[in-house]
Parts: C-alpha cells; structure tokens; sequence
C-alpha cells in the first residue's frame, strides 16, 4: 500500500522535464523553476508526515 506521504514525491517527476529545459536552454530562471520543484516536493512530503500524536488534542490547547 502507498502512503501518502511516499505519493508526494510524485512532484519529483517534474525534475527531468526542468533539466532537460536547462540543458538545451540554460538560463538563470531553470535553476529557480528546479528549486522551486524541490521546494514543493519537499513541503508536501512534511504536510503528509505523521504529527507523532495519535489523539486529537484541540480542546485541549483550547482550554489554556
């Protein structure tokens, strides 16, 4: 079974297609286009982590 914290790493397919375009096109804006892929893969792949916490703990918090 696929969590899915692993099927956020799907956003890392978009990484060939920006190289190629870096290879056969090299400009300063590729290099920003493939950090911002790493970026956003890397930003779903923390959203989709476990909390640590089993319970909910919202009327918890609320209550301080």
């Amino acid at each position: 079974m696929v969590e899915p914290r692993h099927a956020s790493l799907v956003a890392l397919a978009a990484l060939p297609a920006v190289v190629g375009y870096l290879l056969f096109k090299p400009a300063p804006i590729v290099a920003v286009a493939a950090l911002n892929v790493v970026l956003i893969a890397g930003s779903l792949y923390l959203a989709m982590s476990p909390t640590g916490s089993e319970h909910d703990t919202t009327a918890e918090t609320a209550a301080h």
